[in-house]
């Protein structure tokens, strides 16, 4: 299985990146494997640059709330700051924490919770 997926929704490009390749759990220590597919991801971005780019992190529902808000912020953070060391501009990137709020799948078991605990890219043109 891919641990990078994009799909391309009419509107924007959503690169979603998963926690098994980003971080263990409650970490945001972003990986080497995870640094180099940012660096691609970030060449790709620096190739169109009239884009938003929005970095959404997100957890699953163990925990507090609270904790998981921060955890997710701090995540998307770390994304962030690897886009940026890798070229992209500042100006065109939102780092967002979405907490546990956006399940893309059950938190009532382990592989729903796995697929919850990720961070999307999204990229939309200006």
């Amino acid at each position: 299985r891919s641990d990078v997926g994009v799909s391309n929704n009419g509107e924007n490009l959503v690169v979603v990146l998963s926690q098994d390749l980003l971080f263990a759990t409650n970490s945001t220590q972003v990986s080497s494997v995870s640094q180099r597919e940012l660096a691609i991801v970030a060449q790709s971005l620096n190739r169109y640059p009239d884009t938003t780019v929005n970095v959404i992190g997100h957890t699953d529902n163990v925990g507090e709330a609270s904790f998981n808000q921060t955890l997710s912020e701090r995540r998307a953070s770390a994304v962030t700051n690897i886009l940026l060391n890798n070229g992209v501009a500042p100006a065109r990137i939102r780092s967002i924490g979405a907490g546990e709020n956006s399940p893309i799948a059950s938190n009532l078991n382990a592989s729903g919770r796995q697929l919850n605990r990720r961070v999307e890219i999204i990229i939309t043109p200006n």
